[in-house]
C-alpha cells in the first residue's frame, strides 16, 4: 500500500471515529478480534504467516484457537535472530480502520527493521455498524465497564504473552502508541497494565476524563501529540454521546500527578523546542511541552501540532521521534 493510497484510505475510515460534540455513535457488539504471526524463515523482517500458539495464562479467553482465526501482524527484524530480549511495540488503529490501514500510515515498519525491535499491529472488534474499534473509555468508544462488551485489555496482555513465546521480549521495554480510538486505548493499557507497559504514545487520542477510573501501579512515560486544527476528537477537550474526554493539556496534566511530576497547578513547560512533523504546514510546525519533577526515568510531554488535523500528513520526523521517545524508556517499577 502506498502512502497515498494509505492517507485516502485513513481519510475515510479513520475519520468517522467521533466527534468533539454530542453525536449519534455505533453501538459496540462483543466479538473477539486480535492476531498472532509468526515470520516465515525466508524473511524475517517482514509480516508473516499465521502460526498456532499457546498464551500462557491459560485462564484467558484468547486462546491458541483464538490467535490462529484472528491473526496479528509481526515485524520481525534481522536481530531477532540473535535471541536476544528486543523491545516490543504495540500499534493500535483508529475506529473503523484496520492493522494494514495503520501500519502504512505511521511508516513504522522500516524501523522496526533498521532500529532492532518486534513490532505487533492486531485489530480490535467489529461493531454493529462493521466498523473495527477499541473498548478503550466510555468515550471513545465504549464504556468499557457493561456486560457483553470486549475485553481489549485482556486480549491485548495475551498478545504480548503471545509473541513473548514467539521471541525474547525485553520485559522492560513493552510499548504501545495508537491512533484516535488506538490512542485511547494506549492510555487504557497504560492505566489498566502498568505491569506490562514502560510507555505510550497518543496521537489524537485521550486518557480517562474521570481520573478515578485509572490507577496505574506504577510511573508510565506518556507522549501525546495533538494538532490544534482535529475537528474529531478536540484539542481541547469535548464530549461522545455525553461521554467526556480531557483535552490534549488535562490529558498531559493527569499522567503527571499519576507519575507524581511536577507542581499540581499547571506543570506543562514549553520546553523551547520545535518539531516539523506536518508536511504540510511549514517547518517547525509542533511546540514541544515537557513536565518538570518526573521521576527518574519517566517523562510526561505533549506535542501540540499548530494547525494540525485528526489525521497529518506526516513527515518522518513522526515516526522516528515517536519511536525515539518510546525506546529511551525502560520499565520503573515500585
Amino acid at each position: 500500500m502506498t502512502r497515498a493510497t494509505t492517507l485516502i484510505a485513513s481519510l475515510l475510515l479513520i475519520g468517522a471515529c467521533s466527534s468533539g460534540s454530542d453525536t449519534s455513535a455505533p453501538a459496540e457488539t462483543s466479538a473477539p478480534a486480535t492476531t498472532t504471526t509468526e515470520a516465515p524463515a525466508d524473511d524475517t523482517t517482514t509480516t508473516a504467516a499465521e502460526t498456532t500458539t499457546s498464551v500462557a495464562d491459560t485462564a484467558s479467553p484468547f486462546d491458541d484457537t483464538w490467535f490462529d482465526e484472528n491473526p496479528y501482524t509481526l515485524v520481525v527484524p534481522d536481530a531477532a535472530a540473535s535471541g536476544e530480549p528486543l523491545p516490543l511495540v504495540i500499534l493500535l488503529h483508529g475506529y473503523g480502520a484496520n492493522k494494514e490501514i495503520q501500519l502504512g500510515y505511521f511508516g513504522l515498519e522500516p524501523l522496526a527493521k533498521d532500529r532492532g525491535f518486534l513490532l505487533a499491529v492486531p485489530d480490535g472488534d467489529t461493531n454493529a455498524l462493521s466498523q473495527q474499534y477499541w473498548n478503550a473509555t466510555d468515550a471513545c468508544c465504549s464504556g468499557g465497564d457493561g456486560s457483553g462488551e470486549p475485553d481489549h485489555v485482556a486480549m491485548l496482555r495475551a498478545l504480548i504473552g503471545d509473541v513473548s513465546q514467539l521471541h525474547a521480549v525485553d520485559p522492560d521495554r513493552v510499548y504501545f502508541i495508537g491512533h484516535s480510538n488506538g490512542g485511547f486505548m494506549s492510555y487504557r493499557m497504560a492505566c489498566d497494565a502498568s505491569d506490562l507497559v514502560a510507555a505510550v504514545v497518543s496521537l489524537a487520542g485521550a486518557t480517562w476524563a474521570d481520573p478515578a477510573k485509572c490507577s496505574p501501579e506504577s510511573a508510565i512515560s506518556v507522549l501525546q501529540i495533538h494538532g490544534t486544527a482535529d475537528e474529531t476528537i478536540l484539542y481541547d477537550g469535548g464530549t461522545i454521546l455525553g461521554s467526556a474526554y480531557p483535552s490534549a493539556a488535562d490529558t498531559v496534566r493527569q499522567w503527571a500527578g499519576l507519575n507524581s511530576c511536577g507542581e499540581p497547578t499547571d506543570p506543562i513547560v514549553y520546553d523551547d523546542s520545535t518539531l516539523d512533523l506536518e508536511a504540510t504546514i511549514d517547518a517547525a510546525d509542533t511546540a514541544v511541552y515537557g513536565v518538570p519533577g518526573c521521576p527518574d526515568g519517566v517523562d510526561v510531554e505533549l506535542w501540540t501540532i499548530n494547525g494540525g488535523s485528526h489525521i497529518p500528513s506526516f513527515t518522518p520526523d513522526f515516526a522516528a521521534g515517536a519511536i525515539d521517545f518510546l525506546l529511551a524508556h525502560t520499565k520503573v517499577r515500585p
